[in-house]
């Protein structure tokens, strides 16, 4: 069955392998999936089944051996470099297990840059900054460098400069992996309040299945294929 593409991100019959070694490895297997406009959808699944290569996939941060992955109504394939960036940078945001805060950077500057990379004034990126980091509860905390917030802080500010460029999605992988079960909770409380405020849709590769129940729709993928359940959708024809 064609694609149809009525979706924010819409992935098509989407195969992914590595060669390691002259023998091929396969990760992800046939996967449609869809991802729609303020929808929240959590992927689960044992490690190594292919979950933040599908989500990496989906961010453009790879691309599929086979398959197809549609924005809108447009393919990513064949986009050239400066396109794919633009889209990694204004469409999607990304949020990590591991921050990836710049050290050296205060609070304020780490969620300023993304906006400062796609062209957005220095005035203007402030201002979006400080705005976020004043509604998660970090505005006093600001020009404080990573290494002078606590774990839970640093990931509410990866989770408010992954906002800053107004993404029609955020892209989230094991974001509470690396916190205890308080923090973890007030992080996943946070990005389900900013889907709700914002209508930002919200998908998150997480092993942890009390947090995935609090999702619109839960997928699980099993040795590169995936199934799901709740209010999301897989390609129609998918299993």
């Amino acid at each position: 069955m064609a694609c149809k593409v009525s979706a924010l991100i819409r992935l098509c019959k989407v195969d992914k392998s590595f060669t390691s070694s002259d023998k091929s490895v396969e990760i992800l297997r046939g996967v449609d999936l869809v991802v729609s406009a303020g929808e929240t959808s959590a992927i689960l699944g044992a490690s190594g089944v292919g979950k933040s290569t599908l989500l990496n996939i989906m961010g453009a941060l790879d691309s599929p051996t086979s398959g197809e992955v549609f924005y809108g109504e447009k393919s990513l394939r064949g986009l050239g470099e400066k396109a794919l960036a633009s889209y990694r940078n204004s469409f999607v945001g990304f949020v990590f297990q591991f921050h990836h805060l710049l050290p050296e950077f205060t609070a304020l500057e780490n969620v300023m840059l993304p906006a400062l990379i796609g062209g957005v004034s220095r005035g203007e990126a402030r201002k979006r900054a400080e705005r976020l980091l004043g509604e998660v509860g970090l505005g006093n905390r600001a020009t404080h460098k990573p290494g002078e917030l606590s774990g839970g802080e640093q990931q509410r500010v990866a989770i408010v400069r992954a906002l800053v460029q107004r993404p029609e999605v955020v892209l989230a992988d094991e974001p509470t992996g690396n916190l205890d079960s308080k923090t973890a909770r007030e992080v996943f409380d946070l990005l389900l309040e900013l889907n709700r405020v914002r209508k930002t849709a919200l998908v998150v590769v997480t092993h942890n299945e009390r947090l995935a129940a609090m999702m619109g729709s839960r997928f699980t993928m099993v040795d590169g294929t995936i199934s799901g359940e709740g209010g999301g959708q897989l390609e129609e024809g998918s299993s």
